[in-house]
């Protein structure tokens, strides 16, 4: 196929226009720029391009398979026919689990062919429009009161969750998706289901390392759970950790789940974001885990403290930021009730503005078409009764009340799910208007009426009240008093108060922020967010291999399709894991090309701060043995200085970082350390540097994902400053972290095999028993090709596992309070000296 036809294929796939309701049409639409692409095809490919385009990419296959006819690449074309024969036997459900996996595929097989700026645009596109198709789909597929609804929600006894993750995590892409958010809540509702039958969350949402900030104890609680400090990347952030363990009664685990799962889809100023989840043992000898939900750490607190430290506050701007961010609940696809509004549950930024926080007993309002009795998706606890609506407290709403509530709700009636005594967009009115008079007054109305009788009567007869003397505007008091009706077909809309704000010329006193191009980008941190770190379906930069070596899968069960990608945006972070091949593709060739170049990131000082998924590997050893070689060799330039005297060429901390070469959302820092035996420095001065890094950076919950020290092969013996360097090294780590550290031997370009089989084994025998024991790893390392970057290099660093443990010199200094003088290596060191000293001095007695 010649070069300009591949592009006029590209260029009839790219076509993508998203409809504004009509979903039958634009799959019609879809089908005409099929088969306009598939009429471009040589008369000979027509038959197979046909059958591909029944797939779940059926544009990316069509782009794909053109870009493989461009290259003229016979055994890459076989490999794409036996591919498709094995998708083809598998229905439409049974591959939207496998999504992940078959993307990658079609990927890694495009970027075989160089695709210019234009084609890599195409490219976006092409998955843009598959993404609406696949979706289209797959509301076909769970269209209520259908048989295909019911086998896709079936989940089988015993079943293995693979699956049913793979589809919560498909759920949770669509719903980010702006083209798709007409349908976003019939995903939602899926997302819901699926999460409620098998207790599993969307990877998006999960963080594995979370620091509880040391010596805090909980620093307020609710119902079911108390509120921690704790730290996420390098940012503060509050944990509500339930009072129950992972082990408790599910419908509290329940409730939890769903809460997080609606929290995660807001997107607003107004509105506190959610990080994720986090599952914390408080503490090692208890049984399960407590379920945490992660939030930004908000130093001012909620409105209430906010307003009792600063008097002078903007109270009308806090108020028209609490209706903003209300209005945006209420607007919300599907619209979304509170529940739970009070001063407590309003938080304030570090800028002054509110957003409203605690969705605990939040109700997500959904189609009676969608919503079954069998998936109820609302609570009905009661809150605070000061703040709480008169229906939900007497359950009294005669039959137009109700039918007016409703309308509030939803525009119509909901079906089973909206009795008198639910929450709805009228009582969550009431509340905020609650809210208002506590912003202006400091507390909630009918407070100081101690009997709780008397009070409820004045809150059923909406017993009057003064206006109060911060509030300036009449126009806003009298709206407040119309939240506050007794009948919730009385109240207005949350949007008739804004604009009932707006004509009276009530604006917030601040200083206008300028705009944005993601509304909420300038007050939160994006690397945590689960609406940035869950994006499936952005393709990379597509890297070319050059040249293609070839490689067979033989393991299924560990090994996925590679694509390679030079990206430098933290925020493209795929956290869904690396889906394995499917067992019907083992024994497939594909090609393995050599790493594209590394991502270096900026010289960094010692003082950098790190990221808790960062791989952080410090390395050690004798000055000489090749440290900043290995850095060079990993980073593939230059990067380190490397002498070729007897001096030391590092003699400060000093980290490199780079992106790691198969991930390029992963950053890889090297902590370049002084060597021992140093020309110029002694040991004692080297161990200090060292401790006084590893102390600062630990009391900063950064913690090394590694060590690795390293040993010169071709040394022909151990001197015994070489073994006493060796002893202050294990005791500087201690046995608990031997996990985490490898001796790597290098040299083994300069010695014959024999010979350096013989000295390791030595090496081993003599000097690494305990550790090896208490599992430490001894690796070999070869040098390949010198001046690029050497896939050796990034094996070893492959070779360090997630769990990140302290070294013992840490524990002493940070969590025993010991003088560096008073570690373990410190004492190491001070022993191997006076051996030195006996040896020199031939004192043996002193």
């Amino acid at each position: 196929m010649e070069d300009i036809l591949f592009r006029s294929i590209a260029n009839t796939l790219q076509h993508f226009n998203v409809p504004s309701d009509d979903e039958a049409h634009w799959l019609d639409h879809n089908s005409a720029y099929l088969s306009q692409s598939i009429s471009q095809f040589p008369e000979a490919s027509r038959p197979f391009a046909t059958t591909i385009v029944q797939g779940l990419f059926p544009r990316l296959n069509l782009f794909c398979y053109a870009s493989l006819l461009n290259v003229h690449n016979d055994e890459r074309l076989s490999v794409f026919h036996k591919l498709h024969n094995r998708w083809s036997n598998t229905s439409f459900t049974d591959q939207l689990p496998q999504y992940q996996s078959i993307k990658e595929v079609l990927v890694h097989i495009i970027s075989f062919n160089p695709l210019t700026e234009t084609l890599q645009s195409a490219a976006q596109d092409v998955m843009h429009a598959d993404i609406y198709h696949m979706a289209l789909r797959l509301i076909k597929v769970i269209e209520p009161e259908t048989e295909s609804r019911r086998q896709f929600f079936t989940i089988a006894p015993n079943i293995v969750p693979a699956r049913e993750q793979n589809l919560i995590d498909l759920f949770q892409s669509l719903l980010i998706q702006e083209k798709l958010k007409a349908s976003h809540s019939r995903f939602l509702n899926g997302l819901l289901k699926l999460s409620k039958k098998t207790g599993l969350f969307p990877r998006s949402l999960i963080h594995n390392d979370v620091v509880i900030v040391e010596g805090t104890s909980a620093i307020a609680g609710g119902s079911f759970g108390d509120i921690w400090r704790g730290r996420i990347v390098d940012q503060p952030v509050a944990l509500k950790v339930m009072r129950v363990t992972v082990k408790a009664p599910q419908k509290l685990l329940q409730n939890h789940r769903r809460e997080a799962i609606m929290w995660s889809q807001f997107n607003h100023p107004n509105v506190l974001p959610f990080y994720g989840i986090y599952c914390w043992r408080p503490h090692e000898d208890t049984e399960g885990e407590r379920m945490a939900l992660l939030s930004p750490w908000m130093e001012n607190g909620n409105a209430i403290e906010y307003l009792a430290i600063n008097p002078k506050a903007d109270r009308a701007g806090l108020v028209l930021d609490i209706a903003q961010g209300l209005e945006y609940l209420h607007n919300f696809n599907p619209p979304f009730i509170h529940g739970d509004l009070k001063g407590n549950n309003i938080l304030i930024t570090s800028a002054g503005r509110a957003c409203l926080a605690d969705f605990g007993l939040s109700k997500l309002i959904v189609d009676s078409s969608i919503a079954t009795a069998s998936s109820p998706l609302c609570t009905s606890t009661t809150g605070n009764e000061l703040f709480t609506a008169p229906e939900i407290l007497f359950g009294e709403l005669d039959n137009e009340d109700s039918a007016a509530s409703n309308r509030l709700s939803t525009g119509s009636a909901v079906g089973p799910h909206n009795s008198a005594a639910e929450r709805t967009m009228a009582s969550d009115v009431y509340s905020f208007g609650c809210v208002c008079y506590e912003i202006f007054t400091g507390k909630p109305r009918f407070c100081e009426i101690m009997g709780p009788f008397v009070r409820m009567m004045a809150i059923r007869e909406n017993k009057p009240y003064p206006q109060p003397p911060l509030m300036l505007s009449s126009v806003m008091w009298e709206w407040t008093n119309k939240c506050w009706a007794t009948r919730p077909n009385k109240r207005p809309t949350i949007r008739e108060f804004l604009t009932a704000m707006d004509s009276a010329g009530v604006v917030a006193e601040r200083v206008p922020e300028p705009p944005q191009t993601d509304i909420c980008s300038h007050l939160w941190d994006n690397r945590v967010n689960p609406r940035v770190r869950s994006n499936t379906f952005q393709l990379p930069p597509l890297v070319p291999p050059n040249p293609p070596e070839e490689r067979r899968v033989s393991s299924p069960s560990s090994t996925s399709f590679d694509y390679y990608a030079t990206t430098t945006s933290t925020s493209r972070t795929r956290v869904e894991s690396p889906l394995s091949l499917p067992k019907s593709f083992s024994g497939v060739i594909v090609p393995h090309p050599p790493p594209p170049p590394v991502t270096l990131i900026p010289l960094l000082g010692p003082e950098h701060q790190f990221r808790d998924e960062d791989i952080i590997i410090a390395v050690m050893g004798a000055t000489g043995t090749g440290k900043s070689t290995y850095i060079n060799d990993l980073m593939g330039s230059t990067v380190a200085p490397v002498g070729n005297s007897i001096d030391s060429c590092t003699n400060e901390i000093q980290i490199y970082g780079c992106e790691h070469l198969m991930d390029g959302s992963r950053r890889v820092f090297i902590v370049d350390t002084p060597g021992f035996d140093r020309t110029k420095v002694d040991d004692r001065t080297t161990l200090h540097t060292i401790a006084t890094w590893l102390e600062r950076t630990y009391r900063k919950q950064v913690t090394l994902s590694g060590i690795l020290y390293f040993f010169d092969i071709g040394a022909s013996r151990v001197t015994s400053t070489g073994r006493g360097n060796m002893s202050v090294f294990k005791d500087l780590c201690g046995a608990e972290a031997f996990n985490n550290v490898i001796m790597l031997t290098i040299g083994w370009e300069d010695v014959e095999n024999a010979p350096g089989v013989t000295r390791e084994r030595d090496f081993k025998t003599n000097f690494l028993g305990d550790f090896l024991s208490k599992g430490g790893r001894c690796h070999r390392y070869r040098r390949v090709d010198p001046g690029g970057t050497c896939r050796n290099a990034w094996d070893v660093v492959d070779m360090f596992d997630a769990a990140k443990r302290p070294l013992l010199i840490q524990v002493e200094m940070v969590k025993h309070k010991k003088k560096f003088t008073a570690t373990s290596a410190f004492k190491a060191l001070l022993s191997m000296r006076r051996k030195v000293t006996r040896l020199l001095t031939g004192d043996w007695r002193s």
